[in-house]
């Protein structure tokens, strides 16, 4: 199980510079997941650098915001957006709200 403190998923989109794929009407564009699979494929807890100025990041702990080598089974990711689960990969991620 991983965990963090921090709203890493609005600090992700407030950051994000992209180009949205064409819709496909069977699959449609899921802002939340894409926002995980970026964290989840950084392997980070907080993956921006340099950190949003409301975080106090101590630099010399950094290594402590990396996952281990694989991914959690579980994520839970508290965010100021709608309570979710959503199953990425093989990573099971919770926003309680």
């Amino acid at each position: 199980i991983g965990s963090t403190s921090v709203d890493t998923l609005a600090h992700l989109a407030s950051e994000e510079i992209v180009k949205r794929p064409p819709t496909n009407p069977n699959k449609p564009y899921d802002r939340i997941s894409v926002l995980l699979e970026h964290i989840l494929q950084q392997g980070s807890y907080y993956p921006l650098y340099p950190p949003s100025e409301s975080v106090c990041i101590d630099s010399s702990l950094v290594q402590n915001m990396q996952m281990d080598k694989n991914a959690p089974n579980i994520l839970i990711v508290p965010s100021d957006f709608l309570p979710f689960v959503k199953l990425i990969g093989e990573t099971l991620c919770i926003n309680p709200g």
